[in-house]
């Protein structure tokens, strides 16, 4: 689920400091997000925590509101830091990952969580094709 954009609404702001372990590079699937003011932008054009609007994001809807090219790839070599509130910036991470993506995460939150989405948020589905492997289709079934 963390592949589509979406924004972390459990606490605001929500802090993390990402350390890249190892060297990031593309076939690591990198950290993707947004700046602050893109983001914003983007909330705003698509109605996002409204009622009926959905909380991750297609590529194909966020782009109708924002420029590809402002998306940030976090694939840098290891020691880079990101500081960033989660709940102001889209992101994703995890596309297209062949290589393990060493980094460590640190969150900063306020003691109280703000939300209880998971009590009645739906999962969200993965697609189940019918040429996948065997594995795929054991663990998303």
């Amino acid at each position: 689920a963390s592949q589509l954009f979406h924004r972390d609404l459990h606490d605001n702001p929500l802090v993390y400091v990402i350390v890249l372990i190892e060297d990031v590079t593309m076939e690591c699937g990198p950290w993707v997000f947004l700046p602050a003011s893109v983001s914003e932008r983007a909330s705003r054009a698509m109605r996002y925590q409204k009622r009926g609007s959905p909380y991750r994001v297609t590529d194909e809807e966020m782009y109708k509101h924002v420029d590809p090219a402002e998306a940030v790839t976090f694939a840098y070599p290891k020691g880079t830091v990101l500081f960033i509130d989660s709940s102001r910036c889209f992101h994703y991470g995890s596309r297209l990952s062949y290589t393990p993506r060493m980094q460590m995460m640190y969150a900063f939150t306020s003691v109280c969580r703000t939300d209880f989405s998971q009590t009645f948020m739906q999962p969200f589905p993965y697609p189940v094709n019918s040429n996948d492997s065997r594995l795929r289709k054991m663990v998303l079934q």
